[in-house]
């Protein structure tokens, strides 16, 4: 029974060979078969596989040596360009382990130690890890079968020979880095003053000269009120207190003396105010 049937699992892909052309079968379950030589089935994992890569140092930008273990994730992309090339995890697993080695090295070249142990570390890592995986995609053989989907660094350590000399450069960078931003903000915030002043003087000025301007309309009005009062000064106080008494008058009730001006108004016409 076993010659002529085979047993496909939900995460496996079987590459069968008949008579030297093969196909691929992928439905999962009981499957006929015929006995070899005639048919030849191939069954492979189709599940995405984690592979660690080992510790390898590297150089970075700036001449650090740095202890890196990486790590990847991949799946078998066409099963039939996989059974022709590599044909076994093991073979797959190698070629990605050689791949992943030689590819460190060109791209953290490319990076200085800051873009790792910085404050921008994350960010420089994700550049690292996106920067591998393409290349990884350039540098594949296509007959593979094979699809890389993630790019990672598990590890990374400053060798302990350098370790000292390492931190007290970047404390140089860091402080020289610091005493930059710290010039750009007195020479913005010196701007900022400047602007403010600037603005402050220029509206006390225009304020100043706006009250100066109320100030000459006002005397100007005063003039010409005097000058029309002063030819009647007994018209001119009865305006003033018939202002005043209107300015008094309320919806109160007032309780006041009339012989006090300005009520004294309010008296019968011909009394005077004692």
């Amino acid at each position: 029974m076993a010659m002529c049937a085979f047993q496909l699992r939900i995460n496996e892909v079987a590459v069968v060979t008949t008579f030297g052309k093969p196909s691929v079968v992928a439905e999962p379950g009981f499957q006929w078969r015929l006995p070899w030589p005639m048919q030849q089935v191939r069954l492979f994992d189709n599940r995405t596989h984690v592979l660690s890569g080992t510790q390898e140092e590297v150089t970075t930008g700036d001449s650090i040596n740095l202890v890196v273990r990486p790590f990847l994730t991949w799946r078998i992309d066409d099963h039939l360009k996989f059974s022709k090339s590599l044909g076994t995890m093991t073979e797959a697993e190698s070629a990605l382990r050689s791949s992943l080695s030689s590819l460190l090295g060109s791209v953290f070249v490319n990076h200085k130690l800051g873009d790792f142990i910085g404050v921008d570390r994350a960010s420089g890592l994700v550049q690292i890890e996106t920067e591998i995986r393409q290349a990884f995609e350039q540098q594949l053989p296509s007959d593979y079968g094979l699809a890389v989907e993630f790019v990672g660094v598990s590890e990374l350590v400053l060798p302990a020979d350098n370790t000292n000399s390492v931190i007290a450069r970047m404390k140089r960078e860091h402080a020289a880095i610091a005493e930059t931003i710290r010039i750009k903000g007195e020479t913005e915030a010196n701007i900022i003053r400047s602007r403010a002043d600037s603005a402050g003087t220029a509206r006390l000025a225009d304020a100043k000269a706006k009250a100066q301007d109320i100030r000459s309309t006002a005397m100007a009005e005063a003039a010409e009120n005097y000058e029309a009062f002063s030819e009647d000064v007994d018209f001119a106080l009865f305006l003033r207190n018939l202002d005043a008494l209107e300015d008094a008058m309320g919806p109160a009730t007032l309780i006041v003396d009339p012989s006090m001006p300005p009520f004294h108004m309010l008296l019968p016409d011909g009394e005077q105010v004692k």
